[in-house]
C-alpha cells in the first residue's frame, strides 16, 4: 500500500507543480495572487514526502530480502569471499556506476525544476518578491532533500562495498547478498532471473546475472557482474548449473 499511496503522491506533487506554475504564469482577477505560488510549494512538499517514503519502502525491502537470504540455507548456492584486491576493484567499478546514475537523475531533475523557475521568472517579470521567494523556497528544498537522498544513498553503498571488514557475497536463488547489507532479487513479483553467464570484465572472471524487471512501461533488463574467487572456480560449473535450472522455461 506504501508504494501505491507513494506514487499517488508522486503523481500529484508533479500535477500540483506544473498547475501551480501555469497558474502563476497566467493569472486571473479572480484568482489570488499567492494561490499558484502556495500550490506550487504544498505540491514540492507533497512531492519530497513521497520520494522519502519510496526510500524508506526500499530500504525495508532490501532488510526483508536480506532476511530471506541469510535465514534460507535450503536455496544458498554459494558463500563466496574474496582477497582485498580483487573486491577492490570490483567495488570501485560498481561504485563508479551507481554515483553516475545516481547523479545523472538528480541532475535531470534539477533541471527540469529549474526551468520551471526560469519561465516563471521569464514570462512573469511584474512578479512581486513575496511571490517568487515561494516558488525559489520550493525549488530548494526538493534541491535538498534530493541531494540529501542521494548523497545518504551513495554513501550507504560505499561503505557496504569499500569498508567491509570482510567481503563476501551469497548466491541464492533469492537473490545475491553483498557483505550482507545490499541486496537483489531473482524471484520476485516484478523481478526474473533470465540467464547467468561467465563473462571477462574489467580484467576479471565474473558471473552476470541478467534480470528482467517489469513495470507498468513494459520490461527491461539489468545486468549483475559478480567477481569469481581464484578458489571457487573449480565449483563454477555447479554453480552456474543450479541458477539455470531455476530459470522459468518461456512457453
Amino acid at each position: 500500500m506504501r508504494v501505491i499511496f507513494s506514487s499517488l503522491g508522486l503523481i500529484f506533487g508533479l500535477s500540483g507543480v506544473v498547475i501551480g506554475i501555469v497558474i502563476t504564469l497566467n493569472p486571473k482577477p479572480f484568482i489570488s495572487p499567492y494561490l499558484g505560488p502556495l500550490l506550487c510549494l504544498g505540491s514540492t512538499i507533497m512531492l519530497v514526502y513521497a520520494i522519502w517514503s519510496l526510500y524508506l519502502w526500499s530500504k525495508n525491502q532490501q532488510e526483508v530480502l536480506k532476511n530471506q537470504i541469510l535465514s534460507d540455507t535450503s536455496q544458498l548456492i554459494a558463500h563466496w569471499h574474496y582477497q582485498a584486491n580483487q573486491w577492490r576493484n570490483f567495488a570501485k567499478e560498481e561504485l563508479k556506476k551507481s554515483r553516475r546514475a545516481a547523479f545523472l537523475g538528480l541532475w535531470m531533475f534539477s533541471g527540469i525544476l529549474l526551468l520551471g523557475v526560469v519561465l516563471v521568472m521569464y514570462f512573469q517579470a511584474g512578479l512581486q518578491w513575496g511571490i517568487l521567494q515561494y516558488v525559489l523556497l520550493g525549488f530548494v528544498i526538493v534541491m535538498m532533500a534530493s541531494y540529501y537522498l542521494v548523497t545518504r544513498f551513495q554513501n550507504r553503498k560505499q561503505q557496504t562495498f569499500l569498508e567491509p571488514p570482510q567481503p563476501e557475497i551469497h548466491l541464492s536463488l533469492h537473490g545475491l547478498l553483498i557483505n550482507k547489507k545490499w541486496a537483489t532479487p531473482f524471484k520476485k513479483s516484478s523481478h526474473t532471473l533470465v540467464s547467468v553467464d561467465k563473462v571477462n570484465i574489467h580484467q576479471q572472471v565474473s558471473l552476470c546475472f541478467t534480470i528482467r524487471i517489469s513495470t507498468g512501461e513494459g520490461d527491461s533488463l539489468r545486468k549483475h557482474h559478480v567477481p569469481i574467487p581464484q578458489n571457487e572456480m573449480e565449483h563454477l560449473p555447479q554453480v552456474m548449473e543450479a541458477f539455470q535450472q531455476s530459470i522459468p522455461i518461456k512457453k
